[in-house]
């Protein structure tokens, strides 16, 4: 269920966020194909070396919780006074674009060692459908927020649903923890 509702409220940064640049922000749309771009040259250039160097040094669920913090407050800087509009997209996009090296690969890092061989494909079912579920109600969702209660609302209940998230996922590492030391 958590991982439902972290992927539902990523997956609403490459639906709703480019309508809000467009509309609230007054960004041209060549310039928001090249700042949402941003992300995939980020991820492309430095996500496996920074996996690589971070993926012994702490937990899967730590990463994750940074992943969901950074998410959190990527969205806060939507609903932050900016005047530069570009500076302000180009600022959330990196921040988003570190939760997400932080939190994707580690979710299907929990993913998988939480499953065995006899159990693999349930486990591997249960993630898709995950993201199935983000792609269907995520976007419907948030455009019905923001078209009736404003972006503004959107952006501080994703937010406060992120640091749920984290807290959840944060509450799972304490007791996977404290399963491991028994």
């Amino acid at each position: 269920m958590l991982t439902t509702v972290f992927i539902t409220c990523a997956f609403l940064m490459f639906r709703v966020v480019p309508v809000f640049f467009k509309e609230q922000w007054h960004i041209d749309e060549f310039a928001i194909g090249l700042i949402i771009g941003l992300n995939g040259l980020v991820i492309a250039l430095f996500e496996m070396i920074m996996i690589n160097k971070i993926e012994k040094k702490r937990s899967p669920m730590y990463f994750i919780v940074v992943g969901a913090v950074l998410f959190s407050i990527s969205y806060l800087m939507l609903s932050a006074p900016i005047s530069l509009h570009i500076a302000g997209a180009i600022i959330t996009i990196v921040i988003f674009t570190g939760g997400e090296m932080f939190a994707l690969p580690f979710i299907n890092t929990i993913v998988i060692s939480r499953s065995n061989e006899h159990n693999r494909g349930l486990y591997a079912a249960g993630y898709t459908l995950s993201w199935s579920c983000a792609q269907v109600v995520g976007p419907f969702t948030g455009f019905f927020i923001a078209r009736h209660l404003g972006y503004n609302w959107l952006w501080f209940g994703l937010a406060v649903m992120l640091l749920i998230c984290a807290w959840g996922f944060s509450l799972l590492n304490k007791k996977q923890t404290k399963s491991i030391l028994t």
